[in-house]
């Protein structure tokens, strides 16, 4: 092996053969290390890029029919709620129940918020609109049995499951809004949500005795 003034050729030298064909310095390795991955996170975040932006463009054109969705649910939560005030004197007059257990009746439908509010939105935080497909269902099955019930037991048994689908459904619909309506549009959505709920009353109070007159109780 030649020498050049007393040293070892760079190509020679043990080691620096190596570092000259992987890069070089230890440091230049660090760095081409540190480019490559910021590249692969700017080429993943590229190709994320459509998909966001076709499900946040699919969220603003949906958002409307959402939002009337959980308006009618909403609605006939209310009108659910105000069922048995209605039908107050049918109830008297079929199943021979007191305008106390009238109220009672009224109260359990609220009655279940106090210990399934909270779990509730736990739920929602884990589970999301499955939740709310929950509740709908527990009202349905509510509904159900209280209007096949013929002894107040029954009554009470549908009403507090119907009661405990409502908080599910009401609880996480302000969140599903928050979470749909991020622009100033959410002050509209949120007033039109509101409204539903007076709207379900006034239906309730207007057609309910006549419904129930109609097809009895059961």
């Amino acid at each position: 092996m030649k020498m050049t003034g007393g040293r070892m050729p760079l190509q020679s030298r043990p080691g620096l053969a190596h570092q000259s064909a992987s890069g070089g310095h230890p440091c230049n390795l660090q760095l081409m290390s540190g480019l490559k991955n910021a590249t692969e996170l700017c080429l993943v975040r590229w190709l994320n890029a459509p998909a966001s932006a076709d499900r946040r463009g699919i969220m603003l054109r949906t958002r409307w029919i959402m939002l009337a969705v959980l308006f009618i649910a909403r609605t006939a939560m209310a009108l659910q709620f105000q069922t048995v005030g209605s039908s107050a004197p049918l109830l008297v007059g079929q199943l021979g129940l007191s305008y106390a257990d009238i109220g009672t009746l009224i109260g359990l439908y609220l009655l279940p918020g106090v210990v399934i509010a909270l779990p509730g939105g736990l739920l929602g935080q884990r589970f999301g609109i499955n939740v709310v497909l929950g509740g709908l269902v527990l009202m349905v099955i509510g509904g159900v049995i209280t209007g096949f019930a013929t002894t107040l037991g029954m009554l009470s048994l549908g009403r507090l499951v119907s009661g405990t689908g409502a908080v599910l459904l009401n609880v996480l619909l302000t969140k599903l809004l928050a979470d749909w309506f991020t622009d100033r549009s959410v002050t509209a959505a949120l007033a039109i949500l509101v409204t539903s709920w007076p709207l379900g009353i006034g239906a309730g109070l207007a057609g309910g005795h006549a419904v129930a007159g109609t097809f009895g109780w059961p």
